[in-house]
């Protein structure tokens, strides 16, 4: 009976365990070499799931290759097989890194191994699937309109914010964020004032780094005491030196109360619930920080007992950004 209730109780840690670290998995963006689909999907801890995810996303039920490229250099595409997979799983661990986009080649009846040409410009890709009818082709016409919202939405917000970063004031590329995630239910947006996660009002334009930090709730914005920048990330070796300055900080909006309001610029309502998801995810971290307070001073992946991170072999990749309560040596940090 003690050793039923003991596996159960492993079992049960083990399930755990995996849904911790499928939840700081992040998603990259799926597409049909030929097009007319593409889509965001979660990476999976193992490439033979993550396979699955990705031929489902685009609606590729035949034999296919997988393919990384980055920006439009496709004839540097690399292929994505179980061994490059696990360098992509490693460099999402590092918020600052940009994900490549993954490309789906769909391997017409054996006779065609791979592609010959680029892969098909989104652009005319949606023209054709808004002209499309009802079943499976509706679903592609359902996708482009997605896609058409997310294009209003960071042309609405570029307008307001201009071509700069508007808080390290970078220069392009740069990416609207979502203040409120587009996940976010519909009376978590009621609550801020908000009848779509996308309107300009809810985003803000950022750089890419800045985009990603903000993604994983390393900071916020709150109009009356500046940036709101997480301990994990101004205690960072690498990164703390300039987020740590940016503490307290404003953002750039327009000048006059008149015009941000007429132009989309974030109301209070929305910046705090942008610092509630903010505390709740600080709160989690500070938990799993107390859960396993043992990390490595290279890596950062961390252990629960002195004995599990004696034996840690470091890979000298980053994991997720925490402030560790003892180093390597179990000394304090």
């Amino acid at each position: 009976m003690l050793g039923l209730q003991l596996a159960e109780s492993e079992q049960r840690r083990l399930e755990s365990e995996q849904r911790r670290l499928e939840s700081t998995l992040r998603s990259v963006q799926v597409q049909r070499w030929d097009g007319p689909i593409s889509s965001m999907a979660k990476l999976r801890t193992t490439f033979e799931h993550f396979f699955v995810e990705a031929l489902a996303a685009v609606k590729v039920t035949g034999a296919a290759r997988l393919y990384m490229i980055r920006g439009e250099e496709w004839a540097a595409r690399q292929p994505l097989t179980s061994e490059s997979y696990a360098t992509l799983l490693e460099q999402s661990q590092n918020l600052g890194t940009t994900l490549p986009d993954i490309y789906v080649f769909e391997q017409m009846s054996g006779t065609q191994t791979s592609p010959l040409g680029p892969p098909a410009v989104h652009e005319q890709e949606v023209v054709v699937a808004e002209e499309q009818g009802e079943g499976e082709q509706g679903e592609v016409a359902s996708h482009a309109r997605s896609s058409a919202v997310q294009a209003d939405f960071r042309c609405a917000v570029g307008l307001r914010d201009g071509a700069r970063c508007v808080l390290c004031r970078a220069e392009p590329p740069l990416e609207a964020a979502h203040i409120i995630p587009r996940i976010a239910g519909e009376p978590e947006l009621l609550a801020a004032g908000l009848l779509s996660a996308n309107v300009p009002s809810n985003g803000i334009m950022l750089c890419i780094p800045c985009h990603r930090l903000h993604d994983a709730f390393m900071w916020c914005f709150d109009p009356s005491k500046g940036v709101l920048v997480a301990d994990a990330l101004s205690h960072d070796e690498e990164l703390g030196l300039v987020w740590g300055k940016r503490a307290g900080a404003q953002l750039s909006q327009p000048d006059a109360a008149e015009a941000a309001k007429a132009l989309g610029w974030p109301p209070a309502s929305v910046w705090a619930a942008g610092v509630a998801r903010f505390e709740a995810a600080r709160e989690e971290r500070h938990a799993e920080a107390h859960r396993s307070p043992f990390a490595c001073a290279k890596c950062r992946k961390r252990y629960k007992s002195a004995s599990g991170i004696a034996k840690h072999k470091c890979s000298q990749v980053r994991h997720q950004l925490f402030t560790p309560e003892r180093s390597a040596g179990g000394g304090a940090r």
